[in-house]
């Protein structure tokens, strides 16, 4: 019943304030997201020169000695795979419906050469971005669906395909790091069971997005929760629970600001919440997270206190108290 609590944040948002507050909350992992959306490149190429700067390396050691681990949670397929290389290689990129190669969103799984460049890319990665415990976050992008029509690729389903690129990347992160660990994001198109068998060292990262917010996901009366909790029992079967991770929702801020500063005041359902990590214990989860975006400096000026990150360990504590 033991797990690991976790918050996912904007990089730039990591200060002392925020570690401590972790910390004092019994948080035992800070995944850095650099923002998503059409920048996503950019975004994380910004990133990779913060991690370089002191400054962010001071507090990220500060985080490590009060015993809270460092990662990195990205939809990182656009740097991987940058879209300038679509002049020289439109193969390499997916295929839409209409039958043209396309160079927005993701890419073709089919194409060995845009595989191996996946690969070469990921393995430059390893020793420039938090993975402590060799666990690695590097999504395919952030859409819907964005899989790939071609021939080759149109019996494939889009978990399939973003399962297949998730190989190419744990590939070449291995190449570097013996031991790396790479997530399958479980999130809209992809929440399905893949029918490709996931290989060695890929673990479940299960992102239930597509719910109502005010209600727990096995609440009976919400068809769309009970849609997205309906595959957690299969996804958990065919990959492991083995640093199987649930990502949710409860302190993303910057989902209640609708992505746009400045930031709203953050509202926690902390009843839902506590049932959903009630829930997440009892399928199985090792890693209890969630995002936690939006809630940096700016938001400190202007409302004064964080919300209440304990909040988040508090059902696993009510659970433990039953067990005993």
């Amino acid at each position: 019943m033991c797990a690991c609590f976790g918050v996912y944040i904007h990089p730039e948002e990591l200060d002392e304030i925020w570690i401590d507050e972790a910390s004092s909350a019994g948080i035992g992992l800070v995944a850095f997201h650099p923002a998503g959306g059409e920048n996503t490149a950019d975004s994380f190429e910004r990133f990779l020169h913060l991690t370089e700067e002191p400054g962010f390396q001071s507090l990220m050691e500060k985080m490590r000695q009060k015993g809270i681990l460092a990662e990195t949670a990205a939809h990182a397929l656009s740097w991987l795979l940058p879209r300038e290389e679509f002049e020289a290689h439109p193969d390499w990129f997916r295929m839409d419906e209409t039958g043209n190669r396309v160079k927005a969103f993701n890419c073709c799984p089919s194409s060995l050469a845009a595989m191996a460049y996946l690969e070469d890319r990921a393995a430059a990665l390893v020793g420039k971005i938090p993975a402590d415990g060799h666990r690695y976050h590097l999504w395919t992008d952030d859409v819907a669906v964005g899989a790939c029509s071609c021939e080759r690729c149109k019996g494939l389903t889009p978990a399939d395909q973003s399962l297949l690129l998730t190989h190419a990347i744990l590939r070449g992160l291995r190449k570097a790091d013996p031991e790396a660990k790479l997530s399958f994001l479980a999130y809209h198109g992809t929440m399905e069971l893949p029918g490709v068998m996931p290989e060695e060292g890929v673990y479940l990262e299960y992102a239930p997005m597509d719910r109502e917010y005010d209600k727990p996901l096995t609440d009976p009366d919400s068809e769309k929760n009970r849609k997205q909790w309906a595959p957690v029992s299969a996804l958990l079967e065919r990959f492991g629970k083995e640093d199987a991770t649930v990502l949710d929702y409860w302190y993303d801020n910057s989902l209640q600001s609708g992505w746009k500063k400045p930031p709203v005041k953050l509202k926690l359902e902390q009843a839902v919440m506590e049932q959903d990590v009630r829930d997440d214990l009892s399928a199985g989860f090792a890693y209890i997270t969630t995002f936690a975006c939006y809630l940096g400096a700016d938001y400190r000026a202007l409302y004064p206190e964080l919300p209440d990150l304990a909040a988040l360990t508090k059902a696993a504590d009510s659970m433990m108290k039953k067990a005993e």
